[in-house]
């Protein structure tokens, strides 16, 4: 009985995924589609979910990542890290306009204490990556970096803000509504349609399986199937 329970759960495992596929797959373009970040951060809206975002700054000093431990285990350089989110600027956002003046009394950004760095609010878009696969991985210097492109999926559909991440950004950011964030998953393609369908059907198989198991072998014990030795049942029949 417990095999056939894991059937189904693999099965509707199986079958969700290929169902998000398939939401992502019907909202997207066949081709990405050219958005520009100050687009998005002026409140437009897409026109499909697969893009190719133009220049834009990757503020990686506002890096947050996730990672799991056992219990009594200590984060270490090799402690894999699950995903990182960090926010993206466009070269007009408020923020990236408050570093183009100095503070008076510095001569540099360089002499400026960090408690006197602007502080990022809002932003429109938090990247979604898995592209450093431990701890030890992740950018340290916390350097901004530019890009002319990057190419991905908005995956608002199917995935949201676990609510610890939910508390998270609300208390680091106090202009942010999470509601409104687009979740940008770097590298990301849309599924073709078979491949949706064919991954939902075999979901749906695993599931049935797994039901006619149970059906099977609740059945079979109800009729008393089995209940008795061959050469009991036969001497049984001779009498």
């Amino acid at each position: 009985m417990l095999l056939h329970l894991i059937i189904i759960l693999v099965g509707v495992g199986i079958g969700v995924a290929g169902h998000d596929e398939y939401k992502l797959r019907s909202l997207a373009s066949d081709e990405p589609v050219a958005v520009e970040l100050a687009d998005l951060e002026a409140g437009e809206n897409l026109s499909s979910i697969y893009i190719q975002l133009g220049h834009h700054w990757n503020v990686l000093d506002e890096l947050i990542y996730s990672i799991r431990l056992k219990e009594g285990e200590e984060e270490t350089r090799q402690t894999r890290v699950s995903y990182a989110y960090y926010p993206l600027v466009s070269e007009g956002h408020p923020h990236s306009q408050a570093f183009n003046h100095v503070p008076a009394g510095y001569a540099s950004w360089a002499e400026v204490p960090p408690e006197q760095f602007p502080v990022l609010e809002d932003f429109a878009v938090l990247v979604r990556t898995t592209r450093f696969e431990h701890v030890g991985d992740l950018p340290t210097d916390g350097q901004w970096t530019q890009a002319d492109v990057m190419t991905g999926m908005v995956v608002n559909e199917v995935r949201s803000f676990a609510e610890d991440e939910r508390s998270l950004l609300r208390r680091s950011y106090k202009g942010l509504d999470p509601d409104r964030v687009w979740i940008f998953e770097e590298g990301r393609e849309p599924r073709s349609m078979a491949y949706c369908l064919g991954v939902m059907a075999v979901g749906a198989g695993l599931v049935l399986l797994g039901v006619v198991l149970i059906v099977r072998s609740t059945t079979g014990r109800s009729e008393g199937v089995g209940d008795l030795p061959p050469k009991l049942k036969a001497a049984e029949v001779t009498k």
